[in-house]
């Protein structure tokens, strides 16, 4: 009895007769077709330079002969890409019609030189292939210097070998030119290409004036509080040149470009930018992470057109721009120096720059320090028989909280944004624009009437159908600072009480004590009947006691300078904590300089005529 393997055999050794096999057409060689073959012809060179223009010219003169040469051949083309690489075909206009219009069913056949000339990535060359490969009917491609023809199968295995030479060389090609540079760059040989503000002379960075003066207004600008948008229509409205071709084409793009090069303040990087894959040759920024490229800097490379504290004040800029959506100037540190309101700092809301360590020293700035830092008060403090016949030894001053009402003057504290009620509105005579100042020392702050025209001034209301009402302002930079030196948690809201005072000459303030700041925690409680009810909690400091020793407050020290000995000067300026630089200086009397000119009507600048 047969088992099931003899089966087997059986059936596989047996054969039916009659049966016709029918062999496919042969594929005719290339030169062989008796029917007329529409042939295209692809080369590419990979640079721009001479030599290579003259090897771009004589492919495509000696494929036109050759199609020529072939009584069945039609030339239906010679399509051709001049410095580009073969590594990434997405940029490859001519290759890429070339392809659409063998699909397109226009041609039969394409010739190209070689497989490296189609291109250096093995995959690409496979994908192509095989689709044309595979189109009814096929279309061949003819590598002429490797003797391959696509649509043999038994040559794809040679095509993808050639494939992965081509792809190698490339991949050499592009280490050799890394190493190249590197080379160069450790040596300090750097690329010196022409950069708008200077020449280049003997391979090196000479300021050319004429066009060094546009850099230096555009740093002005943005320095002195522009932004890119208002500098790119000023200098249009100008008619300053732009570029290396004097034209005057001004966009925030432009602006970007003069302003963060860091060459323009005589600093040079290479290897900014790096590429990871050769294939397709898409830049990257370089940080010097790893896998990343190395980084090369000189400083004093070359005479510089703006200082370079003027670039890295720019550089400031472009990162609060980016980080804390921050788009005004960098403000500078003040600080009362007299009065009531002595080492009172003005408050920049939304600058992120500034921590609460800045805003103690520009506090102390206007105190004397003993050898431990503490401050040397030249105010007379508070003695118990100045304010009563009475001693008020471990008598508390109840705290605020405890009193507030709707007519409080107050002020409400969120992670980001705070809001002042309409009573500190009328309090303070009903003022468009206050300025914010605080005591980190002491954890006060107070608020006054500005003119609008002030550095410090802020706008805190709207009008209304004719009133005013308070709005709530962005203080992302300066509410950090509280809630993190104050301890505050970020997801309540906190409420501040103050207290006015009014001077003789009629100059009003309202001051806060932030360590009376009162989270709001409410629960709305409902009835059966539908009622609702707001409970607020009491906090548990107020369980053993109501407040703080009257005598020992500086909430209440201030307080008594004014009323007692009334210290006020309640409009006294602030005085900065150092001078401007010298080149914020001159920033400031080109900007002013040249907007001057604007409001005169002169706007020939610097343009070629």
């Amino acid at each position: 009895m047969m088992d099931n393997k003899d089966k087997i055999r059986d059936y596989h050794r047996s054969k039916l007769e009659g049966i016709t096999i029918v062999e496919p057409e042969p594929i005719p060689e290339v030169d062989e077709s008796d029917k007329p073959v529409r042939v295209a012809a692809y080369c590419r060179v990979s640079t721009d330079d001479e030599k290579q223009t003259s090897s771009f010219e004589i492919q495509k003169t000696y494929y036109d002969e050759y199609i020529a040469k072939h009584k069945n051949w039609v030339n239906v083309g010679i399509y051709a890409d001049e410095g580009l690489s073969g590594t990434e075909m997405e940029h490859r206009d001519e290759f890429n019609r070339m392809i659409l219009d063998a699909k397109a069913g226009k041609i039969d056949m394409i010739i190209v030189k070689q497989t490296s000339r189609f291109s250096r990535n093995v995959h690409d060359i496979l994908t192509v292939v095989r689709e044309l490969k595979y189109l009814n009917p096929p279309v061949r491609v003819f590598f002429e210097g490797e003797n391959i023809d696509s649509l043999k199968s038994d040559q794809e295995m040679i095509l993808e070998m050639m494939g992965m030479v081509a792809e190698a060389e490339s991949r050499q090609k592009s280490n050799s030119m890394n190493w190249s540079y590197d080379r160069r760059f450790e040596r300090g040989h750097f690329l010196t290409p022409r950069l708008f503000g200077y020449d280049i002379v003997d391979k090196q960075y000479v300021i050319n004036e004429k066009e060094a003066e546009v850099v230096r207004l555009v740093y002005s600008m943005l320095v002195t509080g522009y932004t890119k948008k208002q500098i790119a229509e000023i200098m249009t409205e100008l008619n300053y040149i732009s570029n290396v071709n004097g034209e005057c084409k001004w966009n925030t793009n432009v602006v970007d470009n003069i302003i963060y090069n860091e060459r323009r303040c005589g600093k040079i990087i290479a290897r900014k930018t790096y590429t990871p894959n050769f294939f397709d040759h898409k830049s990257k920024k370089n940080e010097g992470l790893p896998g990343q490229r190395k980084l090369y800097k000189m400083d004093d490379h070359h005479e510089g057109i703006v200082p370079v504290e003027m670039y890295e004040y720019a550089l400031e800029l472009k990162r609060l721009y980016k980080t804390a959506h921050y788009y005004g100037d960098i403000p500078s540190l003040s600080v009362i120096n007299s009065g009531a309101l002595k080492g009172f700092v003005p408050v920049s809301l939304r600058y992120p720059g500034f921590r609460y360590d800045n805003y103690l020293y520009a506090s102390n700035y206007v105190f004397k320090l003993d050898k431990e830092g503490n401050r040397i008060d030249d105010n007379k403090t508070i003695a118990k028989q100045d304010l009563s016949d009475f001693d008020l030894d471990g008598f508390q001053k109840v705290n605020i909280r405890l009193m507030m009402t709707k007519a409080t003057p107050s002020v409400w504290f969120k992670y980001d944004e705070l809001f002042f009620n309409t009573t500190c509105l009328r309090k303070l005579g009903d003022t468009d624009y206050i300025e914010i100042l605080f005591e980190p020392y002491e954890g006060l702050l107070a608020i006054r009437p500005s003119d609008e025209n002030s550095h410090n001034a802020i706008r805190w209301v709207k009008h209304n159908n004719g009133k005013l009402e308070t709005i709530y302002k962005k203080c992302s930079g300066f509410a950090q600072i509280l809630f993190e030196c104050l301890n505050w948690n970020v997801n309540f809201k906190y409420r501040i009480a103050g207290v006015t005072r009014t001077s003789s000459h009629g100059d009003s303030i309202i001051l806060f004590n932030l360590l009376d700041a009162e989270a709001e925690t409410k629960e709305i409680i409902k009835y059966d009947d539908g009622t609702e009810y707001i409970a607020y909690y009491i906090w548990n400091d107020f369980v053993d006691h109501y407040g703080t020793n009257f005598y020992e407050t500086a909430y209440t020290n201030r307080l008594y300078i004014m009323d007692i000995f009334k210290k006020w000067k309640l409009d006294a300026e602030v005085v900065p904590i150092k001078d401007d630089e010298e080149w914020l200086k001159e920033a400031k009397k080109l900007v002013a300089l040249h907007i001057e000119k604007l409001k005169k009507g002169d706007n020939n600048n610097g343009r070629n005529q």
